[in-house]
């Protein structure tokens, strides 16, 4: 005789599908090896659902706060009981820190919404470094292009699997995202011998797309500042500046197109003191008519392309009450 208590919740087609808890014991419901029993009915029902979606499971990590398809008909028939407080829809999280406050610590992709009218879409959520950081951009193996169309950008590009993949969220996601409060920008570096280096800025906003930010701190040098040369600031700063690609010229260099020139889309100036979007140079050091390489000029100057990095967002005020799962979101 059963006496178990059992959560069943799976993902089929990215998105969950069933998510339900029974809140009684199987004791008393019959021998499940019984033909007609209510136990035999209800294992012969899980297993022919999880025979039918076990395979989509593994496709994606996300799905742990998704809406609930309703069962409650097939569920109270194999059952026979009253409608059960469990089945019931629960909400996606608006971002990272938030799926890290229902204790999901583990680095991964996750589905947020940080919209209710709009739809939920992936992001990777870094759990490392105090946990709860909604990764927006990645550049880590130079297979993903990034020389885009401005719909590219608005909308996200890129691969959504792997720990690693190179993606783009989308200035719409982005947009979505800091457009619920006050968020830090943390950007990782790291370049080919291995060192890392990384800077925050407090205050982080994308309005319409047009860039803005505040104090800076950390050990990669206040680059979107336009650098440490302040007669260069004027030309190299990103505050403020529109988002531009090759095919939506918004910079402020008015003899050309700053992203056709540095390969990506990006906050330029005329044109730039970092390009996070540029060409992926692999072994660093690079020559060519633009200076269009993965840089970050006050660490390793303009014709150095760096060979990872990772822009992820945060509430301030996000306290860490988990230690994470220790997970080195970075490259090796």
């Amino acid at each position: 005789m059963f006496s178990i208590r059992f959560t069943l919740g799976v993902c089929f087609r990215k998105r969950w599908v069933l998510l339900v808890k029974s809140p009684y014991s199987l004791r008393g419901l019959g021998e499940p090896r019984v033909p007609g029993s209510a136990a035999a009915v209800w294992m012969s029902q899980a297993s022919l659902f999880l025979s039918s979606t076990i395979s989509s499971v593994a496709q994606e990590q996300a799905c742990i706060l998704c809406p609930l398809v309703d069962i409650s008909s097939w569920w109270h028939t194999a059952l026979g009981f009253a409608p059960s407080p469990f089945n019931r829809q629960i909400p996606f999280c608006p971002d990272c820190s938030a799926v890290y406050g229902r204790k999901s610590t583990t680095s991964g992709y996750y589905r947020i919404r940080p919209r209710a009218d709009r739809e939920p879409f992936l992001a990777f959520c870094d759990m490392s470094d105090g946990g709860g950081w909604t990764v927006i951009q990645r550049r880590s193996n130079g297979r993903e292009n990034f020389n885009r169309k401005w719909d590219d950008y608005k909308l996200g590009f890129g691969k959504f699997q792997g720990k690693n993949d190179e993606y783009w969220l989308g200035n719409d996601h982005i947009h979505d995202l800091l457009a619920r409060g006050e968020y830090s920008l943390k950007i990782d570096l790291m370049d080919w011998h291995g060192e890392r280096r990384y800077a925050i800025y407090e205050n982080f906003q994308l309005e319409n797309y047009r860039l803005w930010f505040g104090t800076y701190s950390g050990n990669a040098g206040d680059a979107l500042s336009g650098g440490s040369n302040f007669e260069d600031q004027w030309s190299a700063s990103h505050r403020g500046m529109q988002f531009t690609t090759f095919d939506k010229d918004h910079d402020q260099f008015l003899a050309g197109n700053c992203a056709s020139e540095n390969k990506g889309g990006w906050w330029f100036n005329r044109c730039h003191a970092v390009n996070l979007n540029g060409r992926y140079y692999k072994r660093g050091k690079y020559s060519g008519p633009h200076d269009d390489g993965l840089v970050w000029s006050t660490w390793h100057g303009m014709w150095y392309s760096l060979k990872y990095s990772a822009m992820k967002i945060r509430a301030p005020f996000f306290i860490d009450r988990e230690s994470g799962d220790g997970e080195n979101s970075q490259a090796s």
